[in-house]
């Protein structure tokens, strides 16, 4: 027989339970996050002199992915300037000197020995189900001295987790899927500049 104290003990754990469940759910607004690969690096006086340009957004939509029950997941800051800012300071752990310029005229201005600019191509996580993500990231970048164009080239990546749900998850596995594209995409900068 249930009296009302073990009744109501009960409801009061099967509150807590959902309330702790909802509050782990990944969150509609993500936060562009990101953590470098490499580890820092100074600059050598010598080293060359890098601008990463804010990158144009080619995706053609504001949202960054959609969720299980159709909702939609919507970026906490500007998509581009996550990916520029992010690449500028890849690069920078291999040993250029790097800057961040929001705008081509004011990259020029500062007179550097390569110029880097892009086209953010395609950022997107889907939500499978409650347990299952998938991430994407896309961009072109190109990189110029002050002769033209020395290398471009379009880098994507795609990861997918399974996992409990929490409100981490989609923030975490966006910034690993940057991290790859990014990876690869400073090394080749890099190579580029020397």
């Amino acid at each position: 027989m249930f009296t009302f104290p073990r009744l109501f003990s009960g409801l009061c754990a099967a509150l807590v339970c959902a309330l702790a469940l909802a509050g782990c759910a990944p969150k509609d607004t993500v936060r562009l996050l990101y953590s470098p690969v490499t580890p820092s690096v100074l600059p050598a006086p010598t080293a060359p002199r890098v601008v990463v340009v804010l990158f144009e957004d080619g995706r053609g939509k504001s949202e960054i992915g959609v969720r299980s029950g159709g909702g939609v997941f919507s970026a906490a800051s500007s998509v581009p300037e996550w990916i520029s800012r992010s690449l500028a300071s890849e690069i920078s752990r291999m040993g250029p000197q790097v800057s961040y310029a929001p705008s081509i005229q004011l990259a020029q201005s500062a007179r550097p020995d390569y110029i880097v600019t892009g086209t953010v191509n395609r950022v997107w996580v889907t939500e499978s189900r409650r347990t299952t993500y998938s991430a994407t990231v896309s961009i072109r970048f190109n990189v110029a001295n002050r002769q033209g164009s020395v290398y471009s080239q379009s880098l994507s990546s795609s990861q997918e987790k399974i996992a409990m749900p929490n409100a981490d998850i989609v923030e975490e596995l966006l910034t690993s899927t940057l991290r790859e594209v990014l990876g690869v995409a400073a090394s080749k900068i890099n190579e580029a500049a020397h």
